[in-house]
C-alpha cells in the first residue's frame, strides 16, 4: 500500500498520557505522527528543499559513483548518504510497493532502472539490453517509502506484530525526456532568472577603408543600433512577464511600462535612420541599457527562495543530473525566507526594474552644452551603478535618476555621492560636483562629455587646459574624418621637431662659416690692394694683376654672402630654400673666381678658407633636409586623417572617454570644423616610425661639382710666342732624328692646347685615350690654320713649311692607329657616338693633307674597310677618306 506523503496529512492534535492508561495503536501513532510532522516542517519550512551538498555523479569506466552528500524532499524527508558508492549493475525497475505517482505517465509508470551493486547485469551491456544510451539518462536519488504488511495470520493462529515502515534509499535512471515531468514548477521554484534570455549587444567593427567621411563613420553606427533596438525591445518586454510582473506591478500602477518603453524605442529607432548627430552616443544609452538589463537579470537569480513550497514538488526524490549532456538537469537548494531574506532581494529586483524605467524616459539625444567637463569613473568590470551617470540622461530634480542609478549606494542613503555631468543641478555633494578636486586614485576612467559639436579648436583647448589645470594622466589628439580634404589641423609629429633642430644646427654652421668666409675675403682684398710687391696690369705678362682678378670681385663676393646670411637668420618656417640655393651658388662662383688669383700669394697655406666654400657640400643638407620634412609632413596630414590613423592603431574604440594613461581622440569635420565624434585608445600614443620603413629618398642636387672650379689657368693670347717657343725648340732638337722631332711637335700641339682656356676640342670625350688623339688633331687643324694664313700673307719661313709636313705625317699616324682600333671593335660605329664624332674630325683633317700623306692614309684605310664586314656606317665613313 503506498504512503501518503506525510506533510500532506494534518496531525492537529495528540493525545496526553495518563497514569495506568490504556494506550491504543491509534494513540501511539497518532503522537509520533505529530513529532514528525513538526521534524519534517522544520526541515522543509525553515531550511529549505533540494540538494544540500555532494551527491555529484561520475562515470568511472564501466560503473556510475556517487559522491556523499544531503538532500531534503518537499515532505520533509532527510535522504543522506554517508560514504561514496559505486554501481556496476543495473537492473529493471517497477515501484509496485510505493507506486510513487511522480513515476505515473498517463496511469503508466514510466522505464526505471535502479542501478546497484550486485545482482543485476553489468552497466556495460546497458544499451545492449534497454537500447538506451547511457548519456541520455538522468540520475534520480529516490526514497522508496511505503508499509509493509507481514500477515502472519493463519486458520490456527495469529502472530502479527503489524506494519513494517519501510525507506529504502534508491538510485535510480530515467530518460532525460521524463526528467522534467520530476523537476517540478518553474515558478514555484524561484525560476525566473530563465524566463530572460541573456543578451551580449552587437559591437561595431571600423573598416579604415570604407571611411571616407562622417557619413560612412555614423552607418557603422546606426547599422549596429537598427539591429539593436528590435532585440533590446523584445528583452524589455519580456521582463513583465506573470512570474516577473508580480515583483513589480505596484511600481507602476498596474499599469504595464514596457508599452511606454517601446514606444521611446521607436522613436529613437525613427530619429537615427534621418540624423547622424550624436549616433555614438545613442549607441552609449543601448548599451547601458542591454547592460541594465542584464543586472535585473542576474537579480533574479538571487530570488530562489520558497516560502512554503508545496509538498508536491519532488515530495520522495530529488534530481542528480546525468553522467552525459544531462549534467544540469539536476534540483538545486531552495533555502526558506529565513536563511534568504526575501526583502533585500526582493527590493533589488525591483529597484533595478524601475532603473530601466528611468533610464528609457530620461534619455535624450545629446546636443551642444555649455561646458566640457572630465568625470571620473569606472569602467573595466564594474557595474553600471558603478560607473557615473552620462550627460545623456536629462536632469530630472523631481525623480533624479541619481536615486535610481546604484541600488547599494541608495540603501546607504548615500545617492548624493554620484558621479555624473549634472551632479551639479541634481544637488550632489561636493565630491560629485568637483570630482578632479578630490582623490580618483580608485577610478580607472575618464569620462569626457560636452566637446560634441563644439568647434574643435576651442574643444581642444579647453580640454588640454583643463588636463593642465588638474594634472590629468590623459592626453588629446585630434584627426579629420574626412580622407578627401587636406587636414587644416596637421598633427604635429615628433620627428619632424627632430629634423627642424637639425636643419636649424644646419643653419647655424653654415651663418658660422659665412662669416669667416667675409671676414677672410675682407683681408685679402686690404692685403691686395695695400701691397706694393704685385706686378702692374699687363695682359701680356706671365704673370697676371691681382688688383684687377680681386677688385670687383670681392665686393660682389661680400655682397653674396651677406645674402646668404640673411636667408639664413630666418626661423625654419620663413626659410626659402630656392632663393638660399640662388645666393649661395652666386656667393661659390665669385669665391671661386677670386680663389684662382690668390691662392699661394695672400694665405700662407695651401688651403684657403674660398676652397672650403667651394668644395664644402654641407649647404645641400639644407635641401636634404627640407625634402624629408615634406615627406613627413605629408605623412602627418595622412595621420590626421581617422582612417589612416585606425589602421596605425586598430585598437581605437569609442568608450565616451579614456582611461587613465589613454589617448582621448576628438575626430572632427574638416568642412566645418565642428567635433562629430570621439574615440580612445588604452594607451599614451607615441608615433614611432615603422620596422621596416624604407630610407628617406632624397632628390639629386643639379648644382655643379664646385671642385672644378678651383685650377687656376692663364690665358696665353699671343700665338706669336707660342710660335717662338716652338722654334726655340725645334733649333735644339734638329740633330735629333724625325721620330724625337715629332714627337716634340705632339708635345708642342698638347701644350698648345693645354693653355687655351676653352679647349681646342669643343666635344668631351669619356674614352681618355680617344680624348687625347682627338686633342692632337685639332691642335694639328690649329697649326695648319696658322701656317695657312702666313702662307697667305707670303710670310712662311721655310722652317715653318718643313713643319707643316712633319705635322700632316704625324696627323696621319694619329688617323691611322685611332681608326684601326675603331675597327677592331665588334660593333659598328653608332650614329652620335665618340667614335662617330672622332672619324668626322680624322676626314675633316685628311682633307687638308698633300697629295703624298692623303695616298698613304687611303691605302690604309682601303685594308681596315676590307675588315669591316657588316659594319656598314663605318665603312661608309672610311670610304670619305678613300682617295678615288
Amino acid at each position: 500500500m503506498a504512503d501518503a506523503n506525510r506533510l500532506s496529512t494534518q496531525v492537529t492534535e495528540h493525545t496526553v498520557f495518563e497514569e495506568n492508561q490504556v494506550l491504543t495503536a491509534e494513540q501511539l501513532n497518532q503522537v509520533v505522527g505529530y513529532l514528525d510532522r513538526q521534524q519534517r516542517l522544520t526541515r522543509a519550512r525553515l531550511h529549505g528543499v533540494g540538494i544540500v551538498c555532494g551527491l555529484q555523479l561520475k562515470m568511472i569506466a564501466t560503473a556510475v559513483s556517487l559522491s556523499p552528500g544531503t538532500a531534503l524532499t518537499t515532505d520533509g524527508d532527510l535522504m543522506n548518504v554517508e560514504e561514496p558508492l559505486s554501481f556496476g549493475q543495473f537492473k529493471s525497475f517497477t515501484d509496485q510497493d510505493a507506486l510513487y505517482p511522480h513515476f505515473m505517465v498517463d496511469d503508466i509508470t514510466m522505464p526505471l532502472y535502479e542501478l546497484v551493486a550486485k545482482g543485476g547485469t553489468a552497466l556495460s551491456s546497458f544499451t545492449a539490453t534497454t537500447g538506451r544510451q547511457l548519456s541520455n539518462m538522468v540520475a534520480v536519488l529516490y526514497l522508496e517509502s511505503y508499509f509493509y504488511d507481514p500477515d502472519l495470520c493463519t486458520g490456527s493462529g495469529c502472530d502479527n506484530k503489524g506494519k513494517e515502515a519501510r525507506n529504502n534509499l534508491k538510485l535510480l535512471l530515467v530518460d532525460a525526456e521524463n526528467a522534467p515531468l520530476l523537476l517540478g514548477s518553474e515558478a514555484l521554484l524561484g525560476r525566473r532568472y530563465p524566463l530572460l534570455e541573456s543578451y551580449v549587444m552587437t559591437r561595431p567593427i571600423l573598416e579604415p577603408d570604407n571611411i571616407d567621411d562622417y557619413t560612412d563613420l555614423g552607418n557603422t553606427y546606426r547599422n549596429v543600433i537598427l539591429q539593436t533596438i528590435p532585440e533590446l525591445k523584445e528583452r524589455l518586454q519580456k521582463t513583465w512577464q506573470k512570474q516577473i510582473s508580480m515583483l513589480v506591478s505596484d511600481l507602476y500602477g498596474k499599469t504595464n511600462p514596457t508599452l511606454a518603453w517601446a514606444e521611446k524605442l521607436e522613436t529613437l529607432q525613427n530619429h537615427v535612420q534621418n540624423s547622424l548627430f550624436g549616433v555614438q552616443y545613442l549607441y552609449d544609452f543601448l548599451r547601458d541599457l542591454s547592460l541594465a538589463y542584464s543586472e535585473f537579470k542576474e537579480a533574479l537569480f538571487e530570488d530562489n527562495f520558497i516560502c512554503m513550497p508545496p509538498v508536491e514538488l519532488f515530495p520522495k526524490h530529488v534530481l542528480l543530473g546525468g553522467v552525459g549532456d544531462y549534467s544540469e538537469v539536476r534540483h538545486g537548494f531552495y533555502e526558506s525566507p529565513q536563511l534568504n531574506r526575501k526583502d533585500r532581494a526582493l527590493a533589488r529586483i525591483r529597484f533595478l526594474h524601475q532603473r530601466l524605467d528611468r533610464m528609457i524616459r530620461l534619455f535624450e539625444m545629446p546636443a551642444v552644452t555649455e561646458k566640457l567637463k572630465f568625470t571620473p569613473t569606472l569602467l573595466s568590470s564594474a557595474g553600471l551603478g558603478e560607473r557615473a551617470i552620462p550627460y545623456y540622461y536629462k536632469p530630472d530634480k523631481l525623480r533624479p535618476l541619481n536615486g535610481n542609478w546604484s541600488f547599494e549606494l541608495s540603501q546607504r542613503g548615500l545617492q548624493r555621492e554620484i558621479y555624473g555631468y549634472y551632479a551639479e543641478t541634481l544637488g550632489g555633494s561636493a565630491a560629485a560636483k568637483q570630482p578632479l578636486n578630490y582623490d580618483f586614485d580608485c577610478y580607472d576612467f575618464f569620462r569626457v562629455e560636452g566637446h560634441l559639436g563644439r568647434d574643435v579648436e576651442e574643444a581642444e583647448a579647453a580640454l588640454k587646459q583643463q588636463i593642465e589645470d588638474y594634472n590629468l594622466p590623459i592626453q588629446v589628439l585630434p584627426l579629420q574624418v574626412e580622407t578627401a580634404l587636406i587636414p587644416f589641423k596637421p598633427r604635429p609629429l615628433a620627428p619632424l621637431r627632430e629634423l627642424k633642430a637639425l636643419h636649424r644646427f644646419h643653419r647655424l654652421d653654415l651663418l658660422e662659416n659665412v662669416k669667416n668666409i667675409r671676414d677672410f675675403t675682407e683681408k685679402v682684398q686690404a692685403t691686395v690692394e695695400d701691397s706694393e710687391k704685385l706686378p702692374e696690369t699687363d695682359v701680356h705678362a706671365d704673370t697676371l694683376s691681382y688688383n684687377k682678378a680681386i677688385g670687383a670681385g670681392a665686393d660682389e663676393l661680400k655682397q653674396s654672402l651677406d645674402q646668404v646670411r640673411n636667408d639664413l637668420k630666418v626661423d625654419f618656417s620663413q626659410f626659402k630654400l630656392n632663393d638660399f640655393k640662388l645666393h649661395y651658388s652666386g656667393a661659390v662662383q665669385k669665391a671661386a673666381a677670386i680663389n684662382k688669383n690668390v691662392r699661394g700669394v695672400t694665405y700662407a697655406s695651401s688651403f684657403t678658407p674660398f676652397e672650403g666654400l667651394i668644395n664644402d657640400t654641407k649647404f645641400k643638407w639644407l635641401g636634404w633636409i627640407e625634402g624629408i620634412l615634406l615627406k613627413r609632413a605629408e605623412e602627418a596630414e595622412e595621420l590626421s586623417k581617422f582612417a589612416q590613423f585606425l589602421k596605425e592603431a586598430p585598437a581605437m574604440e569609442h568608450l565616451a572617454g579614456a582611461p587613465k594613461g589613454g589617448t582621448f581622440i576628438l575626430v572632427y569635420s574638416g568642412a566645418s570644423k565642428k567635433v562629430v565624434a570621439d574615440f580612445c585608445l588604452p594607451y599614451w600614443h607615441v608615433d614611432q616610425p615603422k620596422l621596416d620603413e624604407a630610407e628617406e629618398q632624397v632628390a639629386e642636387e643639379s648644382e655643379p661639382n664646385w671642385t672644378l672650379l678651383n685650377d687656376f689657368m692663364v690665358q696665353r693670347d699671343d700665338l706669336t710666342l707660342l710660335t717662338d717657343q716652338f722654334n726655340e725648340v725645334k733649333a735644339t732638337v734638329e740633330t735629333f732624328n724625325w721620330r724625337l722631332r715629332t714627337q716634340e711637335t705632339i708635345a708642342d700641339q698638347i701644350l698648345t692646347a693645354k693653355v687655351s682656356p676653352a679647349g681646342v676640342v669643343e666635344e668631351t670625350y669619356l674614352e681618355e685615350a680617344l680624348g687625347a688623339r682627338a686633342e692632337m688633331l685639332a691642335a694639328a687643324e690649329k697649326y695648319l690654320d696658322y701656317v695657312d694664313e702666313k702662307a697667305a700673307e707670303g710670310t712662311l719661313t721655310a722652317a715653318e713649311e718643313a713643319m707643316r709636313k712633319d705635322v700632316e705625317t704625324v696627323t696621319g699616324g694619329i688617323i691611322k692607329e685611332a681608326v684601326n682600333e675603331i675597327g677592331s671593335k665588334d660593333s659598328d660605329i653608332l650614329p652620335g657616338s665618340e667614335e662617330e664624332k672622332f672619324v668626322e674630325m680624322a676626314i675633316s683633317a685628311s682633307a687638308r693633307m698633300s697629295a703624298a700623306e692623303k695616298a698613304s692614309l687611303s691605302a690604309s684605310m682601303v685594308e681596315i674597310q676590307s675588315g669591316a664586314g657588316t659594319k656598314t656606317n663605318m665603312a661608309s665613313m672610311l670610304d670619305r677618306m678613300i682617295m678615288k
